[in-house]
């Protein structure tokens, strides 16, 4: 977005934040947006609602309000009633069908995903989240959102905000200036696991993006949100279960699915609804992919019969248009494609399936052309082999083929821009995790955090040697209530230090640098192995590089030290993004301007690997440089009075 355009969107919402602060709750009411619009019905709707969100955009700002309900809730519950034998009682309100399989479950609104929030760019977005949870914190992060100015709208606890207590409510409010596809999901414990999520899309007018003139429709209802999905509760994965390993039992498009086991045969299965989207034949759509996912695998997703162009990457801006077969989600990462409505009037299947140790686990939607009716054409492919031809973004790969397509490939059609810096700083990151011997792990009076992602193995995750904890109070507005032991201290960063540190890891960054961070694998090399997604909250960064080294994590250090120092790494169109996959073994550079001040949370997006410990905070600035907060934020901390 050009200077001229921030300055105009930037005081538009500074007149819309003060139009919200002085109204009440009941005033926004006029604002309240609807639930349902990914289903179908505002692709067709005249705007008719001077106040709805969901519109044509026109440059012209509104206030959109929302209000989400958070508690416990059931997948295939009474509201199914008798689903799916009655096929027609899987639509009924407030059934959420899953993958046909019951369990306990959480979602806003009794939604599964929550509500999708779609918006202009240049509107204000008020949330009111009611915590109907029993006995649970929670909080809601705006995934790629940038916070600017509202950074204790950010959704982390203990960073930007106290949790959200049980029975209480809380407002999140911000602006929305940069276009794009973003989602919102729970930032609290295993939550997002459980349901927890929903698409946030962002659109700007058609006249002002770059490949604006490649689609006739980018209809609200082609959002595509895959989430992994398991039947059983998170919490039991965690620390772990000696006879589980952590894998999904199947994927979610947009809260629906079948679950077929691989050996089940395919008239066995349960048939509950799934997603579908529609074309019509001869006009060009743009698709938005989310990846909502939370275990330790990509996942892949493909249209049968159909080629997917990328035009846009996040919410970091358009990409030079690429023309794939298959696009490969991390966890957090979100592409925005164009499919041409080209072939047959017919029915296609849409896949998503898991990549590594989730390839066993899969789902379908359906792209119907209008005119036709019932099944595809195309024999259901269970789980045969399905040819990926050109793959966006690819898992652990060196990059360096014709049918892979990496992220650091991607062009933007503008250059790479900075604030002429006159500070640079270099930041590396450097994960893994600690492998516990039992007896190390299993003391007396000692309770140390672990995870056993299978069976004999238990480890806790580290970045650059520490399992990070959150501290006791939020940094962003109670920094001076944590206590100073909180913190980790200089020994645990020194190359001489045998064990790991458990403590609060706050990286500190001068405002208006221009920081090149390498995020770099600590761990050994597997085809299969994982692929981190990390995942930066408050900014976008420039991706100027990705790929694999061999040697040890000194020898990889000086390599890629070498290549900086000596101006080898150049990508002078580089796209921007907020999340992006580290291979095994494998490292990412990536440069951004250290322009929003505020404690922002980064780490990796597998949830379990956050909870364990996979993460950092970066202080931006000085506490005397970050924006106020509401006088009235809730403030929490230990309580340890004298006696």
């Amino acid at each position: 977005m050009g200077a001229g355009r921030n300055l105009i969107v930037f005081n538009a919402l500074l007149l819309l934040i003060s139009v919200v602060s002085s109204l009440s709750t009941s005033e926004l009411k006029q604002y309240k947006q609807p639930d349902d619009v990914l289903d179908g019905f505002y692709d067709r709707l005249e705007n008719t609602d001077e106040n709805l969100c969901t519109r044509e955009c026109d440059g012209k700002p509104k206030i959109c309000y929302y209000e989400l309900t958070v508690e416990l809730y059931t997948s295939m519950g009474s509201a199914c009633e008798n689903c799916p034998s009655n096929f027609t009682a899987c639509a009924n309100p407030q059934c959420v069908t899953a993958d046909g399989s019951q369990r306990g479950i959480l979602t806003y609104n009794r939604r599964l995903p929550g509500p999708s929030i779609q918006v202009c760019e240049g509107d204000m977005v008020v949330v009111d989240v009611h915590n109907n949870l029993l006995a649970a914190g929670t909080s809601i992060h705006w995934h790629g959102i940038r916070q600017l100015g509202t950074p204790f709208s950010d959704g982390v606890p203990k960073i930007t905000q106290c949790p959200i207590p049980a029975r209480n409510d809380y407002r999140y409010y911000f602006n929305t200036t940069q276009a794009g596809t973003y989602f919102y999901h729970s930032h609290s414990g295993l939550q997002k696991v459980n349901g927890l999520f929903g698409s946030l899309i962002v659109r700007d007018q058609k006249k002002h993006e770059a490949f604006g003139y490649l689609y006739d429709y980018d209809l609200p209802s082609h959002v595509i949100l895959v989430n992994d999905w398991i039947h059983k509760d998170a919490k039991q994965h965690l620390p772990g279960l000696n006879d589980t390993e952590l894998s999904p039992n199947s994927y979610l498009i947009n809260g629906r699915g079948i679950f077929v086991p691989p050996d089940v045969k395919q008239s066995r299965y349960v048939k509950t609804p799934v997603s579908e989207f529609r074309v019509s034949k001869g006009k060009r759509y743009r698709f938005r992919l989310i990846g909502s996912t939370c275990l330790s695998c990509t996942v892949q997703v493909k249209f049968f019969g159909h080629r997917l162009t990328t035009i846009y990457a996040d919410g970091g801006g358009p990409v030079i248009p690429t023309t794939v077969d298959t696009v490969e989600l991390n966890s957090g990462d979100r592409f925005d494609v164009i499919l041409n409505a080209d072939q047959e009037v017919d029915s296609y299947w849409i896949l998503a399936r898991g990549y590594g140790a989730c390839e066993n686990a899969q789902q379908f939607a359906i792209l119907r052309y209008n005119g036709h009716r019932g099944k595809p054409s195309a024999r259901f492919p269970g789980f045969s082999s399905v040819p990926k031809g050109i793959v966006l973004n690819p898992s652990n790969s060196f990059c360096n083929t014709s049918k892979e397509v990496c992220l650091h490939h991607l062009q933007s059609p503008n250059p790479v821009s900075y604030q002429s810096p006159k500070l640079k700083e270099r930041v590396f990151i450097r994960f893994g995790f600690y492998f516990y011997e039992l007896d190390d792990l299993f003391q007396k009076n000692k309770y140390q955090h672990y995870f056993v992602p299978s069976p004999t193995i238990h480890v806790k995750a580290l970045m650059n040697n520490v399992s990070n904890v959150l501290p006791p109070s939020p940094l962003l507005y109670q920094y001076n209530d944590v206590p100073e032991d909180a913190f980790c201290k200089p020994e645990c960063f020194e190359p001489s230090i045998q064990k790991s540190c458990t403590c609060s890891l706050v990286i500190k960054i001068k405002l208006h640098s221009e920081v090149t961070m390498i995020i770099l694998d600590t761990g050994p090399y597997s085809e299969t192995g994982l692929q981190h997604p990390f995942h930066l909250h408050g900014y976008n960064f420039y991706i100027l590089d990705e790929g694999i080294l061999n040697g040890t994590t000194e020898e990889k250090m000086r390599v890629l030290n070498h290549r900086l120092d000596h101006d080898e790494i150049k990508n002078d169109y580089a796209i921007q993004k907020d999340t992006v996959g580290i291979p095994s073994s494998g490292y990412a550079i990536v440069r951004f301007f250290a322009d929003n001040p505020g404690f922002w949370f980064m780490h990796c997006h597998y949830l379990f690997h956050l909870d364990m410990g996979m993460s950092a905070t970066l202080q931006v600035g000085e506490l005397e440089d970050i924006p106020s907060v509401p006088s009235n934020i809730p403030k929490c901390s230990n309580f340890k009075p004298h006696i």
